[in-house]
C-alpha cells in the first residue's frame, strides 16, 4: 500500500509591517536627509529668539506688535540707525534691549524695544535694567581715570606701590597700566588645586579672597602679554582702588555716590540692586545665544552660512576666541569659562553679585552708560577711562 503523502508545510502566518523598517543607519539618513535639509534651512532662517515651536513649527509665535518707545530727534540723519536697531527685533536676532546715541552731549536716539521674554509678554522699558558684562569695564576704566586725575594712582606706577602684597610670584614689576590693558598676566585664577578652586563663596570673604589674588602667579613669567582679562580685571583693580580712596571705597560705591551723584537719572550698579524685587521685577532675563547655532555657525563652512538662499550673507563670523572655549581647555577657555561657572548665564545669578565683580557684573541701560561718558571733568580724562575700559574687548 502506498504511503500517504505528508501534507505541505503551512504558510507561516504574515507577521505586521513594523512602523520603523529595519534600515541600516546610512539608509536611514538618506531617507532622513530631505528633512534634514529642510530643518537646517528653516533653523538658520528664523531668528533664535524665539520660543522652539514658533520656529520649527509656525505655532506659538508672538503676535505682539513690536514694543518701541523713548526718544528720537533728527531724523534726516539717524533713521537710518533707528531702522536697523528695529530690525535686530523684527527678525528675531534680538529680544529686547535699550539704545542711546548722545551727540555733542545731547541725546539724539534714547529708545527701548523688545521685550523681556521668548513669548513676547514681559516688555522692555525704561525701568529695565540689563546685565551688561564686559562693558562695565568702560565705566570701571572712567573710574580709575578719574584717581589718576585726582593723583591717586599713576598708570605707570607698578600696583605693589599701592598693594604690596600683589608683587610676588612673577608680578612685582607689574604697572597699572599693564592691568588696563590686559597685559599684566592675571587674565584668570589658577584651577590646578581641585580642592581650592574659587566659588562665589569664597569672594565673599574680603580678607582671604584679597590673600588669594595677591598669591595667584604671573601667567607669563614675568612677561607682558596681552590676554583678555574677562572676569579678573575688576577683582584686582578694586583691591587697588580700596587701598587709594581716602575713605576705602569700592568701584561700585564710588561709582554711586559720584557717577550717579553727577547723573541723577543713571544706574549703574557693580553688586546689590536698590531693591531685593528689583531682581525679578526690573533685571532682564538671561537668554544664551542657543548653543546648537553656534556649533552650527562653527563647523558649517562659512560660504554656506552667508548663501542668500541658505543663510545670511552679512552673516559676521563666529570669533576664534568662542571656538577655543567651547572646543578646547586652552587659555580662552580658563579665561571665559571658569570652573566657577562655565557658562555665561551663571554670571547673572544672584551669587554672582554679592561682591563686586566690576568687568562683569554692572546692572544698567544703555541711557546711563551713555551720559556718564559726557564730559563732566576734562575730556582727556573721559578719553583714557573710556578707551582703557574698552581696549581689547
Amino acid at each position: 500500500m502506498a504511503d500517504k503523502a505528508a501534507p505541505a508545510p503551512a504558510p507561516a502566518p504574515a507577521g505586521r509591517p513594523s512602523f520603523f523598517p529595519r534600515l541600516s543607519p546610512f539608509q536611514w539618513f538618506v531617507r532622513l536627509l530631505p528633512a534634514i535639509i529642510f530643518a537646517c534651512y528653516t533653523y538658520s532662517r528664523e531668528g533664535p529668539f524665539q520660543p522652539a515651536s514658533c520656529i520649527a513649527l509656525r505655532i506659538n509665535c508672538p503676535r505682539n506688535p513690536l514694543n518701541l518707545e523713548g526718544v528720537f530727534d533728527r531724523h534726516e540723519h539717524y533713521s537710518p540707525v533707528l531702522k536697523f536697531y528695529i530690525s535686530m527685533f523684527t527678525k528675531h536676532e534680538d529680544l529686547g534691549g535699550s539704545f542711546a546715541v548722545f551727540v555733542d552731549g545731547k541725546r539724539v536716539i534714547d529708545v527701548y524695544a523688545g521685550t523681556k521674554d521668548l513669548e513676547g509678554k514681559r516688555v522692555y522699558n525704561n525701568k529695565t535694567l540689563q546685565q551688561v558684562y564686559s562693558s562695565g569695564k568702560a565705566v570701571e576704566g572712567i573710574v580709575i581715570a578719574r584717581l589718576v586725575d585726582q593723583g591717586l594712582l599713576d598708570y605707570n606706577e607698578k600696583v605693589a606701590t599701592y598693594w604690596p602684597e600683589f608683587g610676588q610670584n612673577g608680578k612685582e614689576d607689574v604697572r597699572l597700566v599693564d592691568l588696563m590693558t590686559h597685559e599684566s598676566g592675571v587674565c584668570h585664577l589658577d584651577e590646578s588645586d581641585k580642592n581650592n578652586l574659587p566659588t562665589w563663596a569664597h569672594l565673599a570673604d574680603e580678607k582671604k579672597f584679597s590673600e588669594r589674588l595677591a598669591s595667584q602667579a604671573h601667567l607669563f613669567q614675568g612677561e607682558r602679554t596681552r590676554a583678555y582679562h574677562a572676569v579678573t580685571r575688576g577683582w584686582f583693580l578694586n583691591e587697588i582702588v580700596r587701598r587709594v580712596d581716602p575713605q576705602g571705597r569700592t568701584i561700585g560705591k564710588i561709582v554711586e555716590q559720584e557717577l550717579m551723584g553727577a547723573y541723577p537719572d543713571t544706574e549703574l550698579y557693580y553688586s546689590k540692586l536698590p531693591k531685593d524685587t528689583d531682581w525679578d521685577e526690573r533685571l532682564s532675563e538671561m537668554h544664551d545665544y542657543p548653543l546648537l547655532r553656534i556649533i552650527g555657525r562653527l563647523l558649517i563652512p562659512r560660504f554656506i552660512q552667508t548663501n542668500k538662499y541658505l543663510g545670511y550673507p552679512t552673516m559676521l563670523p563666529v570669533h576664534a576666541m568662542v571656538k577655543n572655549a567651547i572646543f578646547g581647555n586652552n587659555l580662552s577657555a580658563r579665561t571665559l569659562t571658569p570652573k566657577m561657572a562655565p557658562f555665561p548665564w551663571m554670571f547673572r545669578k544672584k551669587e554672582a553679585h554679592v561682591v563686586e565683580g566690576t568687568s562683569f557684573s554692572l546692572k544698567t541701560n544703555a541711557h546711563s552708560v551713555s551720559c556718564c561718558r559726557i564730559p563732566v571733568f576734562p575730556p582727556s580724562q573721559i578719553l583714557s577711562g573710556s578707551f582703557l575700559g574698552i581696549w581689547r574687548r
